[in-house]
């Protein structure tokens, strides 16, 4: 994944090792990488990473999954180096994956929306909202949950922060259909 920061005006690009480990290097000049940060390198695998900047905020946040799997976030300050130790953002039974995140234009939340399997074992989209200070926002937001009567997935979620607060997509597979759409909620 890549994020730009208007504060640094650098890139953080956020990758899989080998898929057991995450890690990310600053790009501060055309062609100029940092040396690699280890965000996650746990004996487990660690996977799919997502990496966000708040503006105004000196500061990035990876996301990604564990091989559990669960959702994991771990801050960096402006020069990528990290800060403090990763945050469970759900560590719960079930399948947790494919995070995404982003932060509101005002630099003061993170959201964390991610593949999450209900009972029955279809995929919604969920979400988790974070502080800058570290700490979880509330409880979990059903950003997509699975209704009644549903046959199929919702995955891939992506999503952005605005000044009229968060926008949110999805692939949602059609039910009854080899097809899938796009869709998105505010």
């Amino acid at each position: 994944d890549l994020v730009y920061s208007q504060l640094r005006n650098e890139y953080l690009v956020a990758y899989e090792i080998n898929q057991a480990d995450v890690a990310v290097r600053r790009v501060y000049s055309p062609g100029n990488f940092t040396s690699e940060v280890m965000v996650a390198n746990w004996p487990d695998a660690e996977s799919s990473p997502a990496v966000a900047a708040c503006p105004g905020q000196n500061q990035w946040l990876v996301a990604w999954q564990n091989s559990d799997p669960d959702i994991y976030v771990r801050f960096l300050n402006g020069d990528s180096s990290v800060d403090g130790g990763p945050v469970a953002i759900v560590a719960a039974p079930g399948i947790d994956r494919i995070p995404a995140v982003a932060c509101l234009p005002g630099g003061a939340q993170y959201l964390v929306p991610w593949e999450y399997e209900y009972a029955g074992g279809l995929f919604g989209i969920v979400g988790q909202r974070i502080g800058i200070n570290k700490a979880l926002v509330g409880g979990p937001i059903q950003i997509r949950p699975v209704y009644g009567g549903q046959t199929r997935n919702a995955e891939s979620p992506a999503v952005i922060g605005g000044y009229l607060g968060w926008s949110a997509a999805w692939v949602q597979e059609r039910d009854g259909s080899a097809y899938s759409d796009i869709h998105a909620k505010m």
